[in-house]
């Protein structure tokens, strides 16, 4: 049996990260999981002799529900929601006192996401984190070594399922797959394209990779060879630097009738996330929303910044600058690296995926609008894309279950996929401003 050491890392240098010490992971109002061998280790420690401050305070709290690592207990919060255990000055007080193997693998293993593959292990960082979305630190080519020991302890590593899904009954094994990453990758390389054209020649790849793949399963059951290879044209694309692809993408034009109406199924898991719903109050808010969004008016919730309830039509006035100062290199870096960890491939499938990231493209915009707006600025900021971005990664992302909205109804999953087969909806997602 293979050692962690012994794995093959698949590193992406276009994110960095070294870790801050600002303590803001610890502020959060996520369930950090305390499993029981670190539970164990920490809970008979005099803790009052270390740090005066944290006295007779409970430590720990039990968790309603066990989390997906198996974890029963978390720690227990300051009366501002920070961890128990982090100091004024922002710092750790088990790692100060107690080294930083003492933390709870979870702690020690933020913001690494790891995914095995039939090429090796894909090392993705979180961009909810404050130093990744930062770009502060070094490389994770040049930190080798102390990934490959958080990867050893790690009970978190996803596997992606063999084969793959490319769209409805067509499957791709992995080695079919890796080129259509690459492209996907490639396209989304700075100086190519403009962003919004890389996205839609992202679709149009995906679209021209199931038409050859079910050109491919016909004509196997018909007993005949294909005249066209997924293979031999995605090569020859690739040769050609993606230019087709990308000519088709940039003649593209926004809608004259364009529907938002992709947006309810992310807006409402938002509402769904934040107070408990029936399932007949989950329906009734979800055509609420898809009604408001196709409309693109009516007056929500603001589940996004916490705020009082917003005008829809207000908030979309607000403009979406994709060529404001650093707006283009950051979404690049975070889009580009959400394919490279494979984060919504294997939950959704690659066609599905792929269209999921582009109405979670067009969240984070309107995210963005409300930010800058609730700042008073008339145009979003590269620091209102921030925040945007780090909610999609909270919410959707890489932190939470948004697949458990399609299972509590099978109404998402068809309203989805019929949302996403829509002519418009490549359009209205990328050029949407």
């Amino acid at each position: 049996m293979s050692t962690a050491a012994d794995r093959v890392l698949l590193l992406d240098d276009g994110v960095v990260f070294t870790c801050q010490q600002s303590g803001a992971c610890c502020r959060s109002d996520w369930l950090i999981g305390v499993d029981e061998a670190s539970h164990a280790r920490l809970r008979d420690v005099a803790w009052a002799r270390h740090d005066p401050g944290l006295g007779d305070r409970e430590k720990f709290v039990p968790l309603p529900f066990p989390l997906p690592g198996g974890e029963r207990l978390t720690f227990a919060r300051r009366p501002g929601g920070a961890c128990v255990f982090l100091t004024a000055d922002a710092q750790c007080a088990i790692h100060r006192h107690l080294g930083r193997g003492a933390k709870p693998q979870v702690c020690r293993e933020f913001p690494y996401h790891f995914v095995e593959t039939p090429d090796g292990v894909a090392v993705g960082v979180s961009f909810a984190c404050t130093a990744v979305r930062a770009h502060h630190g070094a490389s994770l080519s040049a930190q080798r070594d102390e990934v490959s020991a958080i990867l050893a302890g790690s009970t978190r590593v996803e596997r992606l399922p063999e084969p793959l899904t490319l769209y409805g009954s067509i499957e791709l094994p992995w080695a079919d797959y890796r080129p259509i990453e690459a492209g996907l990758l490639a396209l989304l390389e700075p100086g190519r394209a403009p962003l919004p054209v890389a996205l839609l020649a992202g679709s149009g790849l995906l679209s021209l990779c199931i038409g050859l793949s079910q050109i491919e399963v016909r004509a196997r059951r018909e007993g005949r060879a294909p005249q066209a290879m997924l293979a031999g044209s995605l090569a020859e694309l690739a040769a050609g630097g993606y230019r087709r692809l990308l000519d088709i993408a940039a003649g593209a034009h926004y809608p004259r009738r364009p529907s938002l109406t992709y947006l309810a199924p992310p807006f409402t898991w938002l509402e769904l996330s934040q107070r408990r719903m029936s399932r007949a109050a989950l329906l009734l808010s979800l055509y609420r929303n898809y009604i408001r969004f196709r409309r693109a008016r009516g007056r929500l919730p603001d589940v996004i910044t916490g705020g009082a309830p917003f005008e829809l039509q207000a908030v979309l006035g607000t403009r979406f600058d994709a060529d404001a100062p650093g707006v283009d290199a950051f979404l690049r870096e975070y889009w580009r690296h959400v394919i490279f960890r494979k984060t919504l491939t294997p939950l959704h499938g690659i066609f599905r995926g792929y269209q999921t990231l582009l109405a979670l493209y067009s969240f984070m915009k309107l995210a963005a609008k409300l930010y800058a707006r609730r700042a008073g600025r008339p145009t979003a900021t590269l620091a209102d894309v921030k925040q945007a971005v780090r909610l999609v990664e909270r919410a959707f992302v890489l932190h939470a279950r948004y697949t458990d909205l399609f299972r509590l109804t099978p109404v998402v999953t068809v309203m989805a996929d019929r949302l996403y087969q829509q002519p418009s909806f490549v359009r209205t997602a990328a050029l949407e401003a």
